[in-house]
């Protein structure tokens, strides 16, 4: 197997590394390393059938070629190996300048200082983003129980107007179904069945006067359906039944007439205006 890019200087064709050979190994003699042995390995161009030669260099840890082709620029070796040497001579220097290693010293505190803080600036916006999403959480959570309150509520309303179609359809009247519900959906109690009752003659009695005074009549206020409809049926005229009797003995009371020889305080005149207890 090829251990790098070679081309060949027979036919100027390119190997590339990974390529694999059957090769021929020996041991390369007269050349160590700390004791070590280095091997030398023979292949044949795929081109041209030229040799080409190449042996280990354990000194670098590479590759070395000995005849038959030339290796191809590697530019990522090269800048290793020129930031290695900028390294090892950084360290000469500390070591024989004091001031450069009182520098170094001085600008490694001024880095961990500026990451501190910026470390704490993070933390402050990742903290800050944390309650913002709480309050998005609670105004979701409050905007769906809204939606949710009015489904109910759209619901609610389609049902009541789907039962007052079908009460109509039946003929059955609707001051019965508007009995049934309350404003808050509920089923009405007598108190509350009296008490819109009495609203009901109060509204019917206003509408009176004013229809009698020529004044125009203000239509409801309100845009539900439910609300409409119990209007409607507030606002037809009672039948006489329904007066209350104070009304009638009130009326009563003041067609009688008063009796001539007395007033309220109980003192009687005569003819030639003496009066008498």
């Amino acid at each position: 197997m090829a251990p790098f890019n070679m081309r060949c200087l027979t036919c100027n064709g390119y190997i590339y590394k990974a390529k694999k050979f059957n090769s021929r190994m020996e041991t390369a003699e007269g050349v160590d390393y700390l004791g070590l042995r280095h091997y030398r390995f023979y292949i044949r161009c795929p081109g041209c059938c030229a040799e080409i030669i190449w042996r280990t260099d354990l000194e670098s840890n590479d590759y070395v070629i000995e005849s038959g082709a030339k290796r191809n620029f590697e530019a990522l070796k090269t800048a290793e190996e020129l930031e290695a040497k900028r390294a090892a001579q950084e360290e000469e220097e500390l070591a024989n300048n004091p001031m450069k290693l009182l520098e170094k010293r001085t600008n490694q505190s001024k880095y961990e200082m500026e990451t501190a803080e910026a470390i704490d600036d993070l933390k402050e916006i990742n903290k800050r983003q944390a309650t913002m999403e709480t309050d998005n959480f609670l105004l979701r959570k409050l905007w769906q129980e809204q939606e949710a309150e009015k489904a109910a509520q759209e619901k609610a309303d389609e049902d009541f107007i789907k039962e007052v179609m079908e009460a109509k359809n039946k003929g059955i009247p609707l001051s019965e179904i508007a009995e049934k519900f309350d404003p808050d959906d509920g089923i009405q109690g007598p108190t509350a069945r009296d008490g819109e009752h009495n609203e009901a003659t109060s509204s019917s009695e206003t509408v009176s006067k004013k229809k009698l005074s020529g004044q125009q009549i203000p239509g409801p206020s309100s845009t539900n359906p439910r609300d409409l409809i119990r209007n409607a049926i507030r606002k037809r005229p009672l039948p006489a039944s329904t007066i209350p009797k104070a009304v009638e003995e009130s009326k009563k009371v003041r067609n009688s007439p008063e009796p001539s020889g007395g007033n309220p305080l109980g003192i009687a005149y005569s003819s030639d205006g003496s009066s008498s207890e």
